[in-house]
């Protein structure tokens, strides 16, 4: 070690006492290196008497760097020369000043100039942001020692590079007073130390959630708030009337995740709320605050609003107003003596509760909705919903269900005769008459009542009934019963004053293991009659039902006959319609569950109505097309095939809807399995080479036509065939229809749709066909063949079969002399692994 001298007078009083022990020739070693390092201290400190810092002081929330000008790391002997400033939760000398340099190269340096070896620096640090801390030394050049709130915990008396020591220090807690302070001396060459503090628990506040609407009516209670993501001990709540929560603050002593109603309590004002989160001793946290606002009441009176309402203000209707425009509001109160009326095809939207006080009316005309979100909310007074029916026949019958509480079945349509009230019981799997029409409807159940007294058979146009519900307007939560016995189907029905949206119904969780995916709306297309097949002198058809699932929806009827609606998954006010409990069930009684969540803006379908086109209501990938069957004097029905997303080509509750069973006329409807649908979903992605097997029912016989009614998806560029394999026939239904005669029967195993042309036959190879012959002499059909013929079938143009024979086994074969008038016969031939079909002529 180099001393440099300086001429001073410490120096030239140091240099004599060395002078004086040698002269008096006592001097040890041991004596003159102390006297040396004496000598530099007298030197330093008369060079930078008094550099800028304390270094007793731990740095607030940011470490000091303390820089001794000597390598004394125990700082007995250090001389003090300075200090900077690092604000980084760790450090690393390197951000700071380079390893070939000293401290006061660094920038923020304040202090003397510190040579770059033989020095000593110390950082030092109170308050750290709570936690539980893994502290580690990275590295470090020569000797470093770590102390924290004064107790040494760790040290190395050699350089990080030579691999000796483990930097990790340990896993500490550390808060807002605790200290921490680093030692590095540094002998000669590099220099450089860092320290790592990983915050392994950090206390967070967490996040403010409130399960229901933000936004209230004065004088209920807030929805619950639940609090997540925390690290730490919920310690209290707190609410205010302010954000910065400086007016009216009240500490709430719950130490739960979730702030009840309860906990709140009424609100008549704006209020935020926040909770209290501490880990040990770590200071509190709070979260950011919530708000929970409650509106200012908005009046009509004197023709007028005091100010536009909008969804955060109840209002206050004293004066009478009819509601023309769309309207979403917290609250509503009708006052007494005014009449608030809600015109045909506007929705009033109420978040919270309705009250109507005594004497007051609001009034609901058709087509017009009130729609509430709260499940919660309890409403109070009378309303008046008006729906009307389409025109109906004498004995016709409409499906209806009460949007409203303690209405009867009589004040609903009192002329209608007093046994002519009805609701399906599956157990029995039969109607149940209600005799005078007495029995209150329950909102969720479904019933059906007859025209009044008085409709004509003939009335086709004039016979629209105009219904009336009086009674507390049905919100919240609404368990149906399903019930399955000798039966499966349930009559159920809307029972909100506003439209639903059936796919969430069906979809719901609390649903989708009660009921299957179908839903059948009577439409009464056909007028009773005593030709249809029954038990009573005039029955009605279960081909007046229209159909929807996911898959999409089937009409009734054609679209040129009233009532030949498709429908689209929203059913409209005081609706009702038939479900199947789920297949699989037990036998025993069930609920569904209708919820404020299915309600939906618009005007729903109250069938039967104008037709409209299909449209998706959910974002599945449908790709569809809609058959129909009919002959010219009305008869008619409809099937869907769709290849939708999710749906398998087995049976899908959601996709699948069956047929039901009942005298039909003319039925068509495809094939899975056993069972007969009328609506078929099946898998994607769709193949090219599928097929769907398609039958129908007639209990006439004659001429029938099978027609593409509709299409959408990738059957806009797909052809679509029908394949009658009876008569060895394809028919592209995009280029038109199919026509063909049928007896009365049910046949199951005649048509196909698919899409390709192949009609090669059993085999797959190639066979001109054209070298078989079929002649008739004599009234007898002969077939010459190259194959062996294995069997021939002949068939008249209703279907009938009128002459079979099987193991001919032979290439020529002659049938017995037929006994039939003329007439067009088809020839079925079947040779080995060849099917051929041919027209022929009986003279």
């Amino acid at each position: 070690m180099q001393l440099n001298y300086f001429n001073t007078p410490a120096s030239r009083e140091a240099t004599t006492i060395v002078e004086m022990f040698r002269n008096a020739n006592i001097l040890s070693t041991k004596l003159i290196l102390n006297l040396l390092m004496l000598l530099t201290v007298f030197s330093l400190r008369a060079q930078c008497p008094s550099p800028p810092g304390n270094p007793s002081v731990f740095g607030n929330n940011q470490w000091n760097a303390y820089v001794y000008d000597n390598n004394d790391i125990s700082l007995v002997t250090a001389v003090y020369s300075g200090y900077y400033v690092q604000y980084t939760l760790g450090f690393d000398t390197l951000d700071n000043w380079n390893l070939d340099s000293s401290p006061s190269n660094a920038e923020g340096w304040s202090g003397c100039s510190v040579d770059n070896d033989a020095f000593t620096y110390v950082y030092k640090r109170k308050g750290f942001p709570c936690g539980n801390y893994t502290v580690a030394m990275t590295n470090w050049d020569d000797v470093a020692e770590v102390y924290v709130d004064g107790v040494a915990l760790w040290s190395c008396s050699s350089p990080s590079s030579l691999g000796i020591c483990n930097g990790y220090v340990g896993d500490i807690l550390l808060n807002e007073n605790s200290e921490i302070e680093v030692r590095v001396r540094e002998d000669g060459g590099d220099s450089f130390a860092s320290l790592s503090l990983v915050n392994n628990t950090p206390s967070i506040a967490g996040i403010l959630t409130a399960s229901g609407n933000s936004t209230i009516c004065p004088g209920i209670a807030p929805s619950p708030i639940t609090l997540s993501d925390f690290s730490g001990s919920i310690v209290k709540w707190q609410s205010a009337e302010d954000a910065s929560f400086t007016t009216g603050v009240v500490d709430i002593l719950s130490t739960s995740a979730i702030l009840t109603s309860v906990d709140m309590g009424i609100l008549t004002v704006t209020h935020y709320y926040r909770a209290v989160v501490q880990d040990g001793s770590c200071n509190p946290e709070y979260t950011n605050p919530l708000e929970v606002t409650v509106g200012l009441p908005v009046t009509y009176a004197a023709g007028m609003w005091s100010e536009t309402p909008t969804e955060t203000n109840p209002i206050i209707i004293d004066d009478n107003i009819l509601l023309v425009d769309d309207l979403t509001v917290c609250s509503c109160q009708v006052k007494s003596g005014k009449t608030l009326t809600i015109a045909s095809g506007t929705n009033l939207t109420v978040v919270n509760y309705i009250t109507v006080e005594t004497g007051a009316d609001l009034i609901i005309n058709n087509n017009g909705s009130l729609l509430q979100t709260d499940d919660s909310a309890i409403n109070s007074g009378s309303v008046k919903v008006k729906r009307d029916t389409q025109p109906m026949k004498a004995y016709d019958y409409t499906y209806w269900s009460s949007p409203v509480a303690n209405n009867t079945l009589f004040q609903l349509s009192p002329l209608t005769a007093g046994d002519k009230y009805y609701r399906f019981n599956p157990i029995i799997n039969n109607w149940v008459s209600i005799i005078g029409g007495t029995e209150v409807m329950q909102p969720g159940l479904g019933y059906i009542v007859r025209a009044p007294q008085g409709w004509t058979v003939n009335n086709a146009s004039s016979g629209v009934y105009s219904g009336e519900f009086n009674g507390i307007p049905t919100n919240g939560v609404v368990s149906t019963t399903i019930q399955k016995g000798a039966g499966t189907y349930n009559l159920i029905g809307n029972p909100y004053p506003s439209v639903i949206d059936i796919d969430l119904f069906l979809t719901d969780p609390a649903n989708s293991g009660i009921v299957n995916g179908t839903i059948y709306l009577w439409t009464h297309n056909t007028a009773i009659s005593s030709t249809i097949p029954g038990n009573v002198v005039y029955n009605y058809t279960a081909d007046d039902y229209a159909k929807y699932n996911l898959t999409g929806g089937i009409r009734s009827a054609a679209a040129a006959i009233t009532g030949g609606t498709v429908p689209d998954g929203k059913i409209a006010i005081g609706q009702g319609f038939f479900i199947e409990a789920a297949t699989g069930l037990a036998d025993g009684t069930y609920s569904a569950t209708f919820r404020n969540s299915m309600r939906v803006d618009g005007n729903g379908r109250f069938y039967r109505t104008s037709p409209t086109l299909p449209t998706n209501t959910n974002t599945l990938e449908k790709n569809r097309l809609w058959l129909n069957i009919s002959n010219t004097n009305g008869a008619y029905n409809q099937i869907l095939i769709g290849y939708v997303a999710t749906a398998t080509n087995g049976f899908d509750p959601l996709f699948d809807g069956k047929t039901m069973v009942a005298g039909n006329v003319l039925s068509m409807y495809s094939i899975i399995g056993t069972d007969n649908f009328s609506i078929q979903g099946r898998s994607l992605p769709f193949e090219i080479s599928d097929s769907v097997v398609v039958g129908y029912k007639t209990t006439i016989a004659g001429s029938f036509t099978v027609a593409l009614e509709d299409f959408d998806g990738l059957f806009q560029d797909q052809d679509v065939y029908l394949f009658d394999k009876l008569l060895g026939i394809s028919q592209n239904l995009k280029e038109g229809s199919y026509a063909f005669l049928s007896e009365v029967g049910t046949f199951n195993d005649r048509f196909e749709v698919r899409f390709t042309n192949s009609t090669l036959g059993i085999g797959e190879v190639n066979f001109d066909e054209t070298n078989v012959s079929i002649s008739i002499k004599d009234r007898k059909v002969s077939v010459h063949s190259p194959l062996l013929i294995e069997g021939m079938e002949i068939f008249d143009l209703l279907g009938r079969k009128v002459y079979s024979q099987e193991n001919i086994g032979a290439m020529e074969f002659t049938t017995p002399e037929f006994m039939l008038s003329p007439q067009v016969l088809i020839a079925k031939i079947k040779l080995m692994d060849f099917e051929i079909t041919r027209k022929i002529i009986m003279k």
